[in-house]
């Protein structure tokens, strides 16, 4: 899964490490499983960023907006396209 931040395209990161978590769970204050959906939500956003080299901190994610953030939809390759080739539309 990837989403738009700030004008840049970035790769959900879907196993972050334990290091990772835990920087997280110090600026949050509490341990990510007591993290609501949308810290959830947040918290893989943040790790996403920063591994990209896009350095927020948990207070800078708190006065962001879901707005600000875009998820790409990516086509499902196992979906069979809606025309067949050689076929006018």
């Amino acid at each position: 899964m990837r989403f738009t931040f700030d004008g840049g395209e970035f790769d959900v990161v879907e196993r972050p490490t334990f290091e990772e978590i835990s920087v997280v769970e110090r600026q949050a204050g509490l341990g990510a499983g007591d993290f609501t959906d949308s810290e959830r939500m947040m918290s893989g956003y943040l790790v996403s960023l920063r591994r990209a080299g896009v350095f927020l901190t948990w207070k800078d994610m708190k006065a962001l907006t879901p707005a600000d953030f875009e998820e790409i939809e990516e086509p499902d390759p196992t979906e069979i396209p809606d025309s067949t080739p050689g076929e006018s539309q």
